[in-house]
């Protein structure tokens, strides 16, 4: 049984790391920061909110955008061909066999 709901909630967000590491980070792959202001949803977010979003090379997050959130949109990047890169627009259209090989890794 969860006693205390507020700290299964708590996830680490962009505000609590070193933006500059992220970035260096997410440069390796040829990806852009872009922060958009908290009140407005990131542009490309699949799922809106506070989520981190992705369209073309730019990686769009907010202060408040977790940090899982952000990591999984790389990733989706990095998987993707080239030719999905260039269409990239909030949905990754991950499939199946990449589902599969993000299970086995």
């Amino acid at each position: 049984m969860i006693e205390n709901k507020a700290a299964v909630c708590d996830v680490l967000r962009f505000s609590d790391v070193d933006s500059h590491e992220l970035t260096e980070l997410i440069a390796c792959y040829q990806i852009e920061l872009c922060l958009t202001p908290k009140d407005l949803p990131a542009p490309g977010s699949f799922c809106g909110g506070e989520e981190a979003g992705l369209v073309g090379k730019a990686l769009y997050l907010r202060t408040d955008t977790p940090i899982h959130s952000v990591l999984h949109q790389v990733c989706h990047y990095i998987c993707m061909d080239s030719k999905r890169r260039l269409s990239l627009d909030a949905d990754a259209g991950s499939d199946d066999d990449a589902q599969q090989w993000l299970r086995q890794h």
